[in-house]
C-alpha cells in the first residue's frame, strides 16, 4: 500500500548550512526525489519565516503538483529579493567606507554653544543657486541610490536630495523591465 503524502504545509525543515540557516523542503514527485532550498540567513527564526512563507504560498495550489510548483517559484522569488538586500547591504558598506568622518561633527560639548545643526533652518530652495546643487552631485547606480535612500532622513535633508534619490532610483525600476 503506498504512504500516504505529506501535506504541503507540513513539508520542510530548517537546515544548517555552515554558520547559516535556510528552509530545505525535499519531497518525491512523480518518483523522483526533488529539494526546494530557501536563501541562507543569519538565524534560525529568518530561516523558519521564509520556511513559513513558502508554506503558506504551497497553500493556494488546487492540487499537491500545483501547490509544490507555486512554493518553488515563492523560494526563488524569496533569493532574489535576498540577494537583492544582500546588494544594498553591501553597497551601503562600501559607500560608508569611502566617506570621511568630520570629527568634529561628532563632538558631545560644544565650546561654543551654538544651536546643533539639526536645529538650524535651512535655507529654502529658491535661495540656493541650481546650478551649484547639480554640479556637485554626482551619477547614482540605482544599488547607490538606493542605499543613499534607506540613510535618508527628512530633518537633516532637503526635498530637492530625496527627488534626486528617487529619480535615480526610479531608474533601476525602468532598467529591469
Amino acid at each position: 500500500m503506498p504512504r500516504d503524502k505529506t501535506p504541503v504545509s507540513e513539508l520542510g525543515t530548517i537546515c544548517a548550512r555552515g554558520v547559516e540557516f535556510g528552509a530545505h523542503i525535499q519531497f518525491r514527485n512523480d518518483g523522483n526525489n526533488t529539494n526546494i532550498y530557501g536563501p541562507s540567513r543569519g538565524s534560525q527564526n529568518e530561516a523558519q519565516k521564509d520556511l513559513d512563507q513558502i508554506r503558506a504560498a504551497g497553500g493556494i495550489g488546487r492540487n499537491r503538483e500545483e501547490s509544490l510548483q507555486i512554493m518553488a517559484a515563492e523560494a526563488r522569488r524569496i533569493k532574489m529579493s535576498a540577494e537583492y538586500q544582500s546588494e544594498i547591504q553591501q553597497t551601503i558598506e562600501r559607500m560608508a567606507s569611502q566617506e570621511i568622518i568630520d570629527e568634529s561633527e561628532y563632538e558631545d560639548e560644544r565650546s561654543d554653544n551654538s544651536e546643533p545643526e539639526w536645529m538650524k533652518e535651512y535655507p529654502s530652495e529658491e535661495d540656493s543657486p541650481k546650478e551649484s546643487q547639480q554640479s556637485t552631485r554626482t551619477t547614482l547606480t540605482p544599488l547607490e541610490a538606493t542605499a543613499e535612500l534607506t540613510k535618508f532622513r527628512p530633518i537633516i535633508s532637503k526635498p530637492s536630495d530625496l527627488k534626486y534619490l528617487f529619480y535615480w532610483n526610479a531608474m533601476l525600476t525602468l532598467t529591469c523591465h
